[in-house]
């Protein structure tokens, strides 16, 4: 059977490609009666569209301009946003179009999952339907976040892991590192689809053998990002791992001999981002998160398709590695941005169980399935307003705060002058300033000053003191005694939201830096 035929019928595949555009065309129309102009809900957005900048005018992979860093975690969306600021069109839209059809096309990647899932083509068209409709992925398709290529890469990975149940495919391992380096909570799907396959073997030592070209495959497709990496910081992770995560994961707790921490990352932070990715689920639709459980513990039951076990155990695995590795948030975290390749599959699988709880009752099948269905619909339609108009609001707030602050920023310093600040996206990409960010996203260097268990207050300002920065941007609340510290800050500016806030605070303040 080919990989990707047109498994479901034309009406079908319309009704996806218009339920994706109704969902997308309602959260614009919130943004459009809310923000001042097009925008994105985080400043993260703007991170990605000022390092796509430079990327096009020639200075290379950088947020400031010379100064390449590795500040982006998810490097292949970055170099789409790139591509997409080269069309002939405001780059907000481009961004915006190219996500919404990433999010057609992983409908329809869901829907042929469903179908080798045993599903019919109807289970599977009402699979895709509520993936299209889930708020969060909507949210994830026009936020300029790298939400729905990944989720497209994975679940296109996943539909060639299973057409190919003995051996594994040169387009399922590149899809696999595409996704990975498209969001690094990918990664687990390659060792877990190899594992599974040879666990499950008979040859144990042929599926080895033809992993290893696979695996060098896979290597090679990351190798341009882990190289380019270790160039820059001398360290396989991007610089954004070791700002967000540093030691608070496993690795930092061995490497610092942190017993307490050691114990927090095997035990405590799994099971803690094990219930959070549960709450992210039933958030999602718990009707189908129901479903989808009864379906998990017949697929784990289930022997004669091995290959079949890769969504119940990537599933189950997410968390509690992600516990261990990167205790970073969880997957409810900013509308599940690090978690959506598993809404296809989680919704696979509860769609699986609702055909399981009809099957032998033929008489009534198509109604309950019928009602079922518009139940389910509904209420993913449901929510669409609210995220609709909590999204429109952060794209206002982001709007009125980061991005003026940016251009006051241009408009009243000096073209050589350094500004310090934790929100950089934005300031840095409307300003054009040189900016330091005292979080270490792309400034490595203040990651040498912060320490865990530490108030960052102290060790903030004697970075400052060291790289002496003309202008400090922070909202107060983030740094209390830094940004009460009139010796070497002199409040100049501020900016407050209109309405509730994605700035992290009630107000962003620029002030004038002295150092003696």
């Amino acid at each position: 059977m080919p990989i990707f035929p047109l498994v479901i019928t034309k009406r079908h595949t319309a009704g996806i490609l218009c339920l994706t555009l109704l969902a997308s065309a309602l959260f614009l129309w919130e943004e459009a009666g809310t923000a001042s102009h097009p925008g994105y809900p985080l400043d993260d957005s703007w991170i990605h569209a000022q390092i796509a900048r430079n990327l096009v005018n020639g200075e290379g992979f950088a947020f400031n301009p010379g100064e390449p860093v590795a500040g982006s975690t998810a490097p292949l969306w970055t170099l789409v946003f790139s591509f997409l600021s080269l069309l002939p069109l405001d780059t907000v839209w481009a961004v915006k179009g190219f996500g919404v059809f990433a999010l057609f096309v992983t409908g329809l990647l869901t829907a042929r999952l469903a179908m080798q899932s045993g599903l019919d083509r109807e289970y599977a068209g009402a699979a895709a339907l509520f993936v299209v409709m889930t708020p969060r992925l909507v949210w994830g398709a026009i936020s300029g976040m790298e939400v729905t290529l990944y989720a497209a890469l994975s679940t296109g990975a996943i539909v060639c892991h299973l057409a190919s149940r003995e051996r594994p495919t040169y387009p399922e391992t590149i899809l696999f590192a595409l996704a990975s380096l498209a969001r690094p909570e990918c990664l687990i799907l390659f060792p877990i689809a190899a594992a599974l396959r040879i666990v499950s073997s008979d040859n144990r030592a042929e599926v080895v053998r033809t992993y290893i070209p696979q695996a060098a495959v896979f290597a090679l497709t990351l190798s341009p990002a882990i190289a380019f990496n270790v160039a820059t910081i001398g360290s396989p992770f991007p610089n954004t791992f070791h700002a967000k995560v540093g030691p608070y994961g496993l690795l930092g707790a061995i490497a610092n001999a942190d017993l307490d921490r050691i114990a927090k990352t095997t035990l405590y932070y799994p099971l803690l981002q094990l219930w959070d990715f549960v709450a992210f689920s039933a958030g999602n639709n718990l009707l189908i998160t129901l479903l989808a459980g009864l379906a998990l513990v017949k697929a784990l039951r289930h022997r004669s398709a091995p290959t079949g076990w890769l969504i119940p155990v990537a599933i189950v695995a997410f968390p509690l590695i992600r516990g261990m590795v990167a205790p970073f948030k969880g997957p409810t975290f900013q509308n599940g941005r690090y978690a959506a390749h598993f809404v296809p599959i989680i919704t696979v699988l509860g769609v699986t169980g609702l055909a399981a709880l009809l099957k032998g009752r033929a008489s009534t099948n198509k109604a309950w399935a019928i009602v079922i269905f518009v139940i389910l619909l509904s209420q993913q339609a449901g929510w669409i307003p609210h995220q609709a108009r909590s999204y429109a609001r952060d794209v206002a707030a982001i709007n009125e705060v980061h991005v003026e602050m940016g251009r006051w920023l241009s408009e009243n310093t000096t073209e050589d002058a350094v500004v310090a600040t934790h929100d950089i996206g934005a300031i840095r990409y409307f300003s054009d300033r040189r900016v330091i960010d005292t979080i270490g996203l792309v400034t490595p260097e203040v990651l040498d000053y912060l320490k865990p268990r530490v108030a960052a207050d102290g060790p903030v300002l004697s970075f400052l003191k060291d790289v002496k920065p003309d202008y400090f941007v922070s909202v107060p609340s983030w740094y209390p005694e830094l940004t009460a510290n009139r010796t070497h800050l002199t409040p100049v500016h501020e900016l407050r939201p209109k309405g509730e806030s994605a700035v992290g605070g009630d107000r962003l303040v620029v002030y004038k830096a002295t150092w003696p």
